[in-house]
């Protein structure tokens, strides 16, 4: 007879995502805007290291509002920074200068 875990039959909220921790499949994760869900367990490094290794996919797409630009502030894709009047969107995950 198989063995059931009730915890792991949904996807489980996690938070926003992080550096060194443990993940399992159907751990559900936030980075920037969007939400991500595991694909295989592992111990993060860095997101865009995880993600290209595709151990994340995206589950749900979103942008995530950062106020006024700053200097000196990472940003990642789909951060919302607003300059002057104008808002832009981020393409490229970088550090403003």
């Amino acid at each position: 007879m198989a063995d059931f875990v009730l915890g792991r039959i949904k996807f489980v909220w996690k938070g926003d995502w992080a550096t060194t921790t443990t993940y399992v499949v159907d751990d559900v994760v936030k980075h920037g805007g969007s939400a991500y869900v595991c694909k295989t367990n592992h111990t993060s490094g860095t997101f865009a290291t995880d993600l290209a290794a595709t151990k994340w996919e995206e589950m749900v797409g979103g942008t995530d509002w950062k106020g006024a630009h700053a200097n000196s502030t990472a940003y990642k894709v789909n951060d919302l920074v607003k300059h002057g009047a104008s808002v832009f969107i981020c393409t490229t995950a970088h550090t403003s200068s």
